[in-house]
């Protein structure tokens, strides 16, 4: 849970309920909620879909937060060998790729449908050694973007043990994700373009809207100060020490209030070299 609450704003008081788990117990006192810690959550716990299919049925899931947010069914005709009668083998066979093919592409529709609806960008497959294939073929582009793994899952598998299950794959996704970020932020970085590392450079560019993605540690305490890392440090821009706000929250709270993305970086060692904190910017001044 986390609770923010003033009592010199008309008694404010506002809880937040989460299934995720948060990391310990902290008390934060000052002028602005601290954002930190729930900017984290989002990043960990991001909507997804999962596809659960066999040739004749599939359970659609969004979770996020830890949770299920949504969760339903599809369900074909089902097609036995018994239906057969006097067909031939291969007429027979090109029956079942056809409804194969028309199952899989309900099941793409409907999988499109809830990507649009609940702004989902990351997907997972599952279920058997037929429909998988087939499925694969019949997603479009922005769907295969989005497809971040493929497990082998009954569908009769029970909804917690698929939770379990994805949410494990996204964070083997998230720590191959995390690399080739910094990766390349560093790489633009060195090349003196559309990059900036260290907290001093990364809050002028925050302050000035031109951040598009901040890459940050996901352990507070490795984002630390860093005089003389960067010279294009803007007036009046940089690190703030006054009111004792922790460098790693003021530079979420800026990419909160500017529309910047936010990206935790779950290996500190990753950004240890820059002191925890960068960002690939939307433009340079």
């Amino acid at each position: 849970m986390a609770l923010f609450a003033c009592a010199g704003a008309d008694g404010f008081f506002e809880h937040v309920q989460l299934d995720a788990p948060m990391e310990g117990h902290r008390l934060y006192v000052a002028d602005r909620p601290h954002l930190y810690p729930l900017a984290r959550l989002a990043d960990q716990y991001p909507p997804y879909a999962v596809l659960i299919a066999d040739t004749n049925a599939a359970r659609l899931f969004v979770f996020g937060r830890g949770a299920t947010m949504r969760s339903g069914q599809v369900t074909g005709t089902k097609v036995s060998r018994s239906s057969v009668g006097g067909w031939s083998q291969a007429r027979y066979q090109r029956h079942i790729e056809n409804y194969h093919l028309h199952h899989a592409k309900e099941l793409v529709d409907a999988l499109e449908q809830v990507v649009r609806e609940d702004g989902v960008e990351q997907i997972v497959l599952a279920g058997d050694e037929v429909i998988i294939p087939v499925l694969r073929e019949q997603l479009p582009k922005h769907l295969t973007d989005r497809l971040i793994d493929i497990l082998r899952l009954d569908i009769t598998t029970p909804e917690h043990e698929v939770l379990k299950a994805t949410t494990e794959a996204l964070r083997e996704h998230d720590g191959e994700t995390d690399a080739q970020q910094v990766g390349h932020l560093l790489d633009q970085y060195r090349a003196r373009q559309l990059a900036v590392v260290g907290a001093q450079a990364t809050i002028a560019a925050l302050t000035l809207g031109q951040v598009d993605t901040l890459l940050v540690s996901a352990s507070s305490d490795a984002v630390h100060d860093d005089i003389g890392a960067d010279a294009q440090v803007a007036d009046g821009a940089g690190v703030n020490h006054s009111d004792g706000t922790p460098l790693s929250e003021q530079v979420v709270r800026l990419a909160r209030t500017t529309g910047a993305h936010i990206s935790f970086i779950e290996d500190p060692a990753l950004l240890a070299d820059v002191g925890g904190v960068g960002a690939m910017l939307r433009y340079r001044l």
